[in-house]
């Protein structure tokens, strides 16, 4: 089997920056959040000897952010701020580089029977569930998956105001998860949506250049292509503001589920922020295309421990639907997606079993970047939703 790819690490910064860094690291808890988040992320990250005095500092900026979403202000920033410092093999001014800058899902949500054949089912007649992906561009190795530290370091980015443990993250567990949707009856299957509406992109003179725009394309090719029913859902959330944006659209959200029991698939899909010099592009047969990330919220902080008043009961479900999602992307088109984002509070993902929340690009990708996206990321959906990485770990 193939070995799974180098994962990077970061580099060093220089001598005046790391002078700065650890002069005003005492200072952080007077610092904005944004800003005091990256500064003792980056200390701790570079300097284990420095990692206690930064944890004290970052408990202190904990205080203020254990909240509901609704009263986070720019909660999306905070985010965004901390993805680059963490992620891997983001691509900048047109060279990879290493690190820049450093249940079961429910038997259909009605309650009805789900009309899927088990798996003993499909095991006597030597079929496989429907997939257009066919070939894997590499294999992870078992060494990738069986250890809590080695499945951190080669899937996920933990914010650092977050706690995660093996207790939460297990790949088996995950992968014992049945994702299938149930095809047969009338009705959407998949809901997709956007919190953050107003998220465009880099071709200012397309009103049309937005992650609604995105929505819009991957609607078309989940329908066209692979024969889902989608409802997308285009209201707006974010203005005049972000500030209680996921607030604002979860009584949509269910009154949307509500009237659609069909709906066993939900997609927040989002537009990602990074510096002008990081461009999140990869090549997908002979595309650019712009990379994207799955993100999860856990509803517990470092701080805090268990956020109750954020209660998600399909937390588990959540995660097995990232992760299958973020194993085929890995083996069938490598270096397309970055690491799954853990952060602490809930982002309306306690809606449904299968719900997703996707950063699609950055700001500084075109259009047709976001687009060629579309495409690769419909054939993972599909191959999840047909119950693909679910079967290959019952027949390895």
């Amino acid at each position: 089997m193939a070995p799974v790819m180098a994962m990077g690490k970061g580099t060093e910064k220089g001598y005046f920056e790391n002078a700065f860094l650890y002069v005003t690291a005492p200072m952080i808890p007077c610092l904005e959040e944004r800003a005091a988040w990256k500064l003792a992320e980056d200390a701790v990250g570079r300097d284990k000897e420095k990692q206690a005095n930064c944890e004290k500092a970052l408990e202190d900026v904990s205080d203020g952010m254990a909240r509901e979403e609704a009263n986070c202000p720019n909660d999306k920033a905070v985010q965004e701020g901390e993805n680059i410092a963490n992620d891997g093999n983001v691509q900048e001014d047109g060279k990879t580089t290493d690190e820049a800058l450093r249940q079961t899902s429910e038997d259909l949500m009605n309650g009805d029977d789900s009309g899927m054949e088990d798996a003993g089912e499909w095991m006597e007649r030597g079929t496989t569930p429907k997939s257009r992906l066919t070939e894997k561009k590499q294999i992870l190795d078992a060494v990738t998956l069986n250890t809590f530290e080695a499945l951190v370091k080669n899937f996920y980015v933990v914010d650092s105001t977050t706690m995660a443990d093996g207790a939460l993250l297990n790949a088996e567990r995950f992968l014992e998860k049945d994702l299938r949707v149930n095809r047969t009856g009338e009705g959407p299957q998949i809901l997709i949506y956007h919190t953050h509406s107003q998220e465009g992109y880099a071709d200012e003179d397309n009103p049309e250049a937005t992650v609604v725009g995105a929505g819009m394309e991957l609607t078309r090719i989940l329908e066209e292509d692979y024969g889902y029913r989608v409802l997308h859902h285009e209201d707006v959330y974010d203005k005049p503001s972000r500030n209680g944006a996921y607030s604002r659209a979860l009584p949509e959200v269910e009154r949307i589920l509500e009237e659609n029991p069909t709906i066993q698939v939900v997609i927040d899909l989002h537009r990602d922020e990074m510096p002008e010099k990081v461009r999140l592009v990869t090549e997908v047969d002979g595309k650019k295309t712009a990379r994207f990330m799955f993100f999860n919220g856990i509803s517990r902080t470092r701080k805090t421990g268990e956020l109750d008043y954020l209660k998600n009961q399909w937390l588990e479900e959540n995660l097995a639907f990232s992760f299958q999602m973020e194993k085929a992307a890995q083996e069938y088109y490598p270096g397309l997606t970055r690491k799954i984002y853990l952060k602490g509070y809930r982002y309306n993902m306690h809606v449904c079993p299968k719900t997703l929340l996707i950063e699609l690009g950055a700001q500084n990708n075109t259009y047709d970047e976001a687009l060629a996206a579309c495409g690769p990321l419909a054939s993972l959906l599909d191959h999840v939703l047909s119950g693909g990485e679910w079967m290959q770990a019952l027949i390895p």
